[in-house]
């Protein structure tokens, strides 16, 4: 099988002449198309055989019943989908959205599913929460801890509107070359969603460890596990 990956998905090193046989991968690094080196290769052959993720396993401990019907309701009424949730059963829309599988006398929620629509995603997924930190720089000290709990696209809404009632702020100062004061804002709402969002769902939820949010006097670190991709070096 992995022949065959290699031999669907690498391309000619070189073209025109049709003399090479060479061979090799290539994926994106940021804006740029680059060739994969050995380990990069290792993660693709391996990323691609794989017939199921872990996001899309069925998970053997759950029934459909730690799937949150309101949770459901509410996330679809929130995206605009043309599912029914008042005339369709539960079992159906799950189905229809994929976070459902098995036959129909034994269903059982994929991953997913928990993830998104489990009051208590951490039953099934240890430490998956949010924990926030506001620190004193000067002294080191955690000034205020909080954590935050329950499906995941709940805890991203939550951690939005702390942060965006507690840390983001504006300064509104005088300009001298214009009539209009000028209004400043700490931190971008839409940059700092997109970090937090990230942080989510780039996260291994196989690897046992909270999100964590430390918010300094001069800037917020958010981490998420196992980090960076491998594509990414620390001067980019």
């Amino acid at each position: 099988s992995e022949m065959c990956i290699r031999d669907r998905y690498s391309c000619p090193v070189s073209v025109g002449d049709g003399k090479s046989k060479e061979r090799a991968y290539y994926i994106r690094r940021l804006s740029n198309t680059v060739r994969a080196d050995h380990d990069e290769e290792v993660a693709l052959i391996r990323g691609s055989s794989s017939k199921t993720t872990f996001d899309n396993s069925v998970n053997g401990t759950a029934t459909i019943t730690d799937i949150s019907w309101p949770y459901v309701s509410e996330y679809l009424t929130s995206v605009g989908s043309n599912i029914d949730v008042e005339t369709a059963s539960a079992i159906s829309v799950y189905r229809a959205m994929g976070i459902v599988r098995g036959p129909s006398d034994l269903p059982r929620p994929v991953n997913v599913g928990l993830m998104m629509f489990s009051m208590h995603p951490e039953e099934f997924f240890p430490k998956t929460y949010a924990e926030v930190s506001v620190i004193d720089q000067a002294s080191g000290e955690v000034m205020r801890d909080v954590r935050f709990t329950g499906p995941v696209a709940y805890q991203i809404q939550q951690m939005m509107m702390f942060l965006n009632n507690g840390i983001i702020g504006t300064i509104t100062r005088k300009r001298f070359d214009r009539i209009e004061a000028e209004t400043v804002v700490n931190y971008p709402v839409a940059a700092l969603r997109e970090v937090v969002v990230n942080a989510y769902f780039h996260r291994d939820y196989e690897i046992q460890e909270p999100v964590k949010v430390r918010i300094y006097s001069d800037m917020i670190a958010l981490i998420n596990y196992p980090g960076l991709d491998r594509s990414i070096t620390r001067e980019n």
